[in-house]
Formats: structure tokens, sequence, C-alpha cells
């Protein structure tokens, strides 16, 4: 997609491509409720010609007001309260879009049968589960066991959480990343732009066959399927921020498996192999990764430097979405001159640490800088 004013800066050799799209983005008839009401509060706002436009949490943008008072106008404070509350990440293609590391939205205005839709899942999904719990209670599992069980794999599910939030920071600063992700979006850019929307992986509840894509998208959907399966990607949510696959541990993610097979380890073990130590399942897995894994994903499988692992990414993460395709984008000019403020309220926010999280977040804007500069030296 056009990144121009979203991401690094320059990229020359998509200039042309750029241009086309926005000549498009201008008659795009498709648009969200949640877009044309913050078009109509923020009429002529520069940000609006963008295709895709960042928010920042509400959290950072007190932060940022604490430490440099007068930062943002009224008028901007106004723009960026009512970008997160009626968008979550922001808007991509005058669509809403959301992210792990991004609150929701809590200003959604829906109709009735919206409302009554949602309604209507919830009710089922808390059935679902109050069904599945009485099977367990039934077939003599004492409470405290399932108690223990829902904890434990609650706990795995954000340990899983943090690990795709830190690779995806390792991912939006790899070379070899954005110089694939740069070829893709060079030749789909302007079907991208017609779908309104980056394909994702598919998903099949129980087990029934995929819907056929037209002809015409075939090729577009393979090339895709394929730049996911290489680097483990269940879509790209932007043309800046990929999201990784989740596993299917402690509940199913309904992954159409013929389309995943290549991004990660599929495997089935009866029950009574886990009596002792026979399957050791981490040493399979890392057995079966160091042949099978796409090459790319080896590298961040071998990290060797423990400073670098998906603690360290995760931070890194943020920083490029608040930062850099957020505040930098739309206040360059005085960024420059809030510098060590501006680290102070980002340490705040991210790292919890105003203190420490100031030098911190110094030495990870400079950390960024260097990736990203190495990433355009390799895509000109």
């Amino acid at each position: 997609m056009a990144r121009k004013s979203t991401r690094r800066s320059p990229r020359k050799r998509d200039v042309k491509p750029r241009k086309r799209l926005k000549e498009q983005f201008a008659q795009r008839p498709q648009e969200s409720r949640a877009w044309r009401r913050f078009e109509r509060l923020h009429r002529g706002h520069p940000a609006l010609k963008e295709d895709t436009v960042y928010a920042l949490p509400e959290g950072l943008i007190d932060a940022i007001k604490k430490e440099i008072p007068g930062f943002f106008t009224p008028e901007e404070e106004a723009f960026e309260r009512n970008l997160a509350k009626l968008s979550g990440g922001g808007f991509f293609l005058r669509q809403p879009f959301s992210h792990p590391v991004m609150p929701a939205p809590t200003d959604i205005r829906r109709t009735k049968k919206e409302i009554e839709m949602d309604a209507h899942h919830k009710h089922a999904h808390h059935e679902i589960e109050e069904m599945l719990l009485e099977e367990l209670k039934h077939s003599g599992i004492a409470d405290s066991d399932l108690q223990s069980a829902n904890e434990s794999a609650a706990a795995l599910r954000m340990a899983v959480k943090d690990r795709a939030i830190g690779y995806t920071g390792w991912l939006v600063t790899n070379v070899d990343f954005q110089k694939d992700l740069d070829g893709l979006l060079k030749r789909w850019l302007k079907t991208i732009e017609l779908i309104g929307y980056f394909p994702r992986v598919p998903r099949s509840l129980f087990g029934e066959p995929l819907p056929s894509v037209p002809p015409s998208l075939r090729e577009f959907y393979s090339d895709f399927m394929a730049f996911y399966n290489k680097w483990g990607l269940e879509r790209m949510e932007t043309s800046d921020l990929p999201v990784p696959m989740y596993p299917q541990l402690t509940r199913p993610n309904l992954y159409a498996l013929e389309t995943v097979r290549e991004a990660g380890i599929l495997a089935f073990i009866p029950f009574y192999l886990l009596r002792d130590n026979v399957a050791q399942l981490q040493d399979l897995a890392k057995s079966l990764a160091s042949i099978h894994a796409p090459a790319p994903l080896r590298r961040w499988l071998k990290k060797d430097n423990k400073e670098w692992g998906y603690a360290r990414y995760g931070p890194i993460l943020k920083l490029y979405l608040f930062l850099h395709l957020g505040i930098e984008q739309r206040y360059a000019d005085r960024v420059k001159r809030r510098t060590g403020k501006l680290n102070d309220a980002l340490g705040t926010f991210i790292l919890k640490n105003r203190v420490s999280g100031g030098d911190s977040i110094k030495k990870a804007r400079d950390q960024i800088r260097k990736l990203l500069a190495k990433c355009d030296a390799k895509s000109e």
C-alpha cells in the first residue's frame, strides 16, 4: 500500500504507485460510519488525505500533556482523542482497525441490529462455555482442577500474546521482511485499494471446504498466502502492521490447516504418552523447526542475545506505532525540540517508569532509527 506518509522516508521508488493510489482513493465508495463521523468532526485536517491514520492511545496523550503542556493545540488534542475513541488503532482505507497493543475504541455507535447480533453472539458464547464446564464437572473433574487448568490456560495465552507482540516488533524492523512486503505491495497495490483490505488466512469452523477464490484474484491470494506462511502471519492489518498467527493451544484458532502447514508444526500426541518424558514437546518442536521452518524465521528462533528477545522488541513495536507512525507523521515540526520530555512521556506510558523509562526510550529510538535506515538502504 501507499506508505509514504506512514513509513520510513524517503522511499523514492514507490512514488508512482502512491500517486495512483491517491488518485483512486478520493473516489473510493466504501467507508465506515466511524470514518464518516470522524471526517465530519475534523473536516480539512491533512491526515484525512492519507490511506492510513494511526491513533495515539488516550493514556499516551495524557502523558504527553503532563510532560509537555501545550504540545497539542485544543484542536489537535480533540483530533487525537476522537481518533482513538472512534477507531481504536486508527483508520486504514477509511475503515477502523485494531491491534493487540492498541486499546479498543470506546465511542462506538451501532445500529439496533448490530447491538442485537452482538448480544446474541455473547449469549451463545456464554452458553457454550457453560455447557463445556458442566460436561467437565459431570465427568468427575474437581472444581479446583478446573480452576487450576483455567489459570494455566490464561497464563499461557498472555505469554503467547507477549511473544506475538515482540515478534511483530522484530518484523517491522527486519530488512528482509520489509523487502518482501514492499515487493508484494508494489505488485498488488491497485488490487488492495479496490477491495479495501488485505487478505487473511482462511478459517474453517467444521473443516468444510473453503470458498472458491474468483479466478481474477487467485494469483493475488496465492502470493499473500505464500508471504504469510513464510513469515508466520495471519494477515496484514495495514501496509505497515503485520499480525502473527496464533497457536491452537488453549482455544481453537480455526485456521484451515491445509493453508498454514508451512508456517508451523502440526502434531497429534495421544494422552497416554504424557505420563513420562518420552514426548519432550519443546525438543521435538525445535528439531522440526530446524529442518522445516522458513529461513527468515530461523533467524528469529536462533537469537543468542537474550536482550533482543520478545521483551525487547515489544516496546520497540509500540514506539514504532505511536512515535514513528503517529507522532512523527503529524507533529514532526515539534518533536526534535521536545525530545527529552517526549522520551519521558513515552517511558511513562510504554514502560510505566518515567525515571528510567526515558533513558530506555532514547536508546530504543536510536535502535529503531538504525534498523529502519538499514531497511531503506536495502530497498533502494
